[in-house]
């Protein structure tokens, strides 16, 4: 089963007020995991109030929980951690790479899987200007009640090693 870093299990049943529930696939050796976590802690800190949950996943056993901690207090990423060690969560949403993001509805229906936005175009390749919101479109919509427009983009970042 999936616990806390603690070794708690951890409840992610959405709530009445909950909007949406995101999942952050990250892996604290991941470039990218490290280049997006600004983009995390404001994330969170913006939709924390308007009932959007958040989660970071670690999937496999290759992590220890120091080197989880390390990265998430070097980073000041404060969302609640849940740990996959079996890939139970992973192989459930799919996940295929860190950083990749899956959003679900109150209903705990799927709305969103992919990429946070685009400024990855492909590993080594960045774009200037970020066009595309993805992540941040999805919750927009999901808060407001109306459809999510894209409902799945292709994640770049480190592949998830399943064992």
């Amino acid at each position: 089963g999936v616990t806390d870093l603690n070794g708690n299990p951890v409840n992610f049943t959405p709530t009445a007020d909950n909007k949406a529930t995101v999942f952050y696939y990250l892996g604290p050796d991941c470039p990218l995991c490290i280049n997006y976590s600004k983009n995390i802690r404001e994330f969170a800190a913006e939709y924390r109030d308007k009932g959007v949950n958040f989660y970071g996943v670690f999937t496999g056993k290759f992590y220890s929980k120091a080197e989880i901690d390390t990265y998430l207090n070097e980073y000041h990423i404060n969302i609640p951690v849940i740990l996959d060690p079996d890939y139970t969560l992973a192989k459930a949403m799919k996940a295929k790479v860190t950083p990749e993001v899956f959003v679900y509805n109150q209903q705990g229906k799927l709305q969103y899987q992919g990429k946070i936005d685009n400024w990855i175009v492909k590993l080594g390749k960045k774009r200037t200007i970020v066009t595309e919101f993805y992540l941040s479109d999805a919750l927009k919509s999901l808060i407001a009640g109306e459809p999510v427009a894209v409902n799945h983009t292709d994640a770049v970042g480190c592949i998830i090693e399943y064992r």
